[in-house]
Parts: C-alpha cells; sequence; structure tokens
C-alpha cells in the first residue's frame, strides 16, 4: 500500500475460481484494519475478443475512474515505493502536454537461477536503455501506466476503443497510438520496478512459449501505421540479433579450429605457424574488447539501477540485488535468446494462434478474433487463471488500477511474469 493520498484499490480477476482470490481477500481485511484502505475485487468474466489483461484492464477502468483524477494500471508483482503514487501523479500533473506516465521493470535473478531464467532476464535488459535516456519517451510499459481519468472517460484518443477492437498487447498498442498522435509520454527516472524472476523457468517449452508471446505482438497492429512501425521493428529485431549472434559464433568456431589445429600439430610434432593471420586475429580481438566493454556498461548500468530501487525503496536491503547476478551467464543468456528470436518470429508469424496463462488466442488482421479458455478443472483440483487487478486512486491522491495475474500459473506462465 501507498503511504499518502487517498485512493482506491480495485483488484480485477476473472472469476471467483481464481486462486489468487483467498489471498486478496486477506490481504484487502488486513490492509483495512491496519490503514482503513478501501479496496475491493471485481470479477471481469472472460476475455472473447481481447486478451484476457486487456478485457481485466478495461472492467477495471470503467468501474474504477468514476470521478477519480487518475488511473494507475499496475502488475502485481511490481515493488512499489512507498510514495510512488504521489510522485507519478505530481508529474503527470506538471507535464500538461502530457498524456501518460510510465515506469519499466528491472529483473532480478532467483538465488539458483537456470540459463533459461537468464535467457528471459537478457530479453528485457535493452529496455532500460529505451526508457532510461530521457524524461520523455517514446516507450510505454503495461505494467505500470499512469493516465488521466478525464481522457478515459471520453476516450478521446481512442485507446480503450483500440484495447476493445481484437486487442493483444496493451503497452504496445498504447504507444503506438502515442506515437501516431503526438501523445506525451513521460517517464520519470525514479519509476523503475525491480522485479524478483521465479527460481525454476519451466524448461525449454516454456522459455520457447515465453518468447512466441513476446514477439507475437509485432504481428499485433490496430492500425495500418501501427503496422508498418511494428514490421519495421520485427525486422530490425530479427537483424541486429543475428548481427550480435553471428560474430560471436564465427569466433568460437575459429578458436575452436585453431585448438584443434595445435591440438593435432603438437601430436604429430608438426612445427605451429609462427604467426597467425592478422586480419582475423584483429576482428577477434576487436570483437572481445566490444564484448568486454559493453559487459562493463552493463555491470555499471545494473549497479546504478539496483542502487537507485534500493535507495528508493526502505524495503530493500541496501547492496544485497546485485550479488545474485553472473555474468557470465547473462551472456549467454544473451547469445541464446538473439540466436533463437529470427528463427522463433518465422515460426510465430506463420501460425495463426499463441497461448498465455493457459488461454489460446487466435489472430487475424492484426486482432484477436477468438479465445479459447481452458476447461475447468475438477473440483478440488488446481486452476490456472490469468487475471488482473487495478487501483482508483480518489479526489487529489490519484486512482490506482492493477492487474493481477493469478499465482496459480503454470511455470511456464511464470517466465512471462515480465
Amino acid at each position: 500500500m501507498q503511504a499518502e493520498g487517498e485512493y482506491e484499490c480495485i483488484f480485477v480477476t476473472d472469476s471467483e475460481e481464481d486462486p489468487a482470490v483467498p489471498l486478496l481477500h486477506s490481504l484487502i481485511a488486513a490492509q483495512k484494519k491496519a490503514t482503513g484502505r478501501a479496496a475491493r475485487i471485481l470479477f471481469s468474466g472472460q476475455a472473447q475478443k481481447t486478451s484476457q489483461k486487456i478485457h481485466n484492464l478495461l472492467a477495471g477502468i470503467e468501474a474504477g475512474m468514476g470521478t477519480s483524477d487518475y488511473t494507475l494500471c499496475l502488475d502485481d508483482d511490481v515493488q512499489l515505493p512507498p510514495r510512488l503514487l504521489t510522485w507519478l501523479v505530481r508529474d503527470l500533473a506538471s507535464e500538461p502536454g502530457a498524456f501518460m506516465a510510465t515506469g519499466y521493470p528491472f529483473d532480478i535473478p532467483p538465488a539458483r537461477p537456470s540459463l533459461l531464467s537468464y535467457a528471459v532476464l537478457s530479453y528485457h535488459l535493452p529496455l532500460v536503455i529505451g526508457f532510461s535516456l530521457s524524461r520523455k519517451t517514446s516507450f510505454v510499459w503495461g505494467g505500470c501506466m499512469l493516465f488521466r481519468s478525464p481522457a478515459l472517460r471520453s476516450d478521446s484518443a481512442g485507446l480503450l476503443e483500440a484495447w476493445r477492437d481484437g486487442g493483444y498487447s496493451d503497452d504496445l498498442i498504447t504507444a503506438s497510438l502515442c506515437n501516431e498522435r503526438g501523445l506525451g509520454v513521460i517517464c520519470p527516472p525514479y519509476a523503475v520496478f525491480p522485479q524478483r524472476m521465479p527460481t525454476r523457468c519451466g524448461g525449454a517449452g516454456a522459455w520457447w512459449n515465453y518468447l512466441r508471446r513476446q514477439l507475437v505482438v509485432l504481428d499485433t497492429y490496430a492500425s495500418p501505421a501501427n503496422r508498418r512501425t511494428n514490421a519495421a521493428l520485427a525486422a530490425a529485431h530479427c537483424y541486429w540479433s543475428w548481427a550480435l549472434v553471428a560474430p560471436a559464433a564465427l569466433l568460437a568456431a575459429r578458436a575452436a579450429c585453431c585448438g584443434a589445429l595445435g591440438v593435432q600439430r603438437l601430436a604429430t610434432g608438426t612445427a605451429l605457424p609462427i604467426a597467425a593471420p592478422v586480419l582475423p586475429t584483429l576482428a577477434a580481438l576487436a570483437l572481445a574488447v566490444s564484448w568486454a566493454y559493453a559487459g562493463l556498461g552493463l555491470g555499471a548500468m545494473t549497479a546504478r539501477t539496483l542502487s537507485l530501487c534500493e535507495a528508493l525503496n526502505p524495503r530493500l536491503a541496501p547492496g544485497g540485488l546485485f550479488p545474485v547476478f553472473s555474468w557470465g551467464h547473462v551472456a549467454a543468456g544473451v547469445l541464446l535468446n538473439n540466436a533463437a528470436v529470427p528463427v522463433c518470429m518465422a515460426l510465430t508469424f506463420c501460425t495463426s494462434h499463441v497461448t498465455w496463462a493457459g488461454i489460446r488466442y487466435r489472430r487475424k488482421g492484426g486482432r484477436v478474433v477468438a479465445v479459447e479458455h481452458p476447461a475447468p478443472a475438477p473440483a478440488g483440483g488446481p486452476t490456472r487463471r490469468g487475471g488482473g487487478h487495478g487501483c482508483r486512486p480518489t479526489g487529489r491522491g490519484g486512482r490506482e488500477g492493477k492487474r493481477r495475474e493469478a499465482r496459480g500459473a503454470a511455470q511456464q506462465d511464470d517466465c512471462d511474469a515480465r
């Protein structure tokens, strides 16, 4: 809960069968007793022509914006500094030309991560660059989106309509619409959210499905301009992925060949060459220096980001986040992810469906056209549901909106928490 300001929390999930519901009832009762804060649970029902997340967000926004000044859509696994809501509302209020404010995630690996956990982590690391370069940005992260409620009530920008019209990715649609219409987006430097990754990522199949869910958003769009932008992003993504991996693969192959040749000549007593070819050697050195420089920069960026998170949130122990990073695993995760991206993107674009939190979405023409929900679990058995939670700050304090992804989802969906 936030330390100050008047607001109401609305937790949105699809039904009472969501395994998060009993925990939410306990949380709401405890918070009401301790602070008197208002909170409620809203059951949105199952999505039919949008992603379940967008369906839940729309339900929460409709129920919560009322006469509020601001609406905040927030992921359930975000660690909030105690005064973040006040800061975000203050900064958006000070920017009359801005349509919304956003933040960005920073993944924290578990104590004993797998290589696939680092592959997931490495996919999001470049986001820090895009979000942190300037206070004004063209990027939007769906885990933290603060809007002015009057703009949502009138929907003058057409955002809610774009979400309703077969929307799959809330943040990509929002970013595209803001860029098309010249709507300002601010990302204050303090709006960085550490997110602890699950200990297990569910294996190679779960990681592959996670990657598909990340890439399929580039084959969804709300307008022709959005489609062109996404196509350009997809092409650039593929090009730079293999532009990064190919030199490293060639260097590894050359090193292996040279090593094998050296072993053979030593075994046969053949003299080794006095000098290696100049150009290949220089190329290998340049690549090694580039990787070392990038690694140093990444380490410095990570240290500063985590120090900022710890300074903003007194609940985080100073210096407790940085030591868990293994930079060798980060490099391996970067190579694995980027090697797989072009292949995964091609296969994803050639199929018309994707599965997220046990729900299968079918798309056509850049939009969700059908949603297949899993069959209800047997009585007393485990359930798998996606959900959302929303909060609305009342009065001058702003309204906080949240999306809850059920903690009871399968491990494969844990990989998609970010």
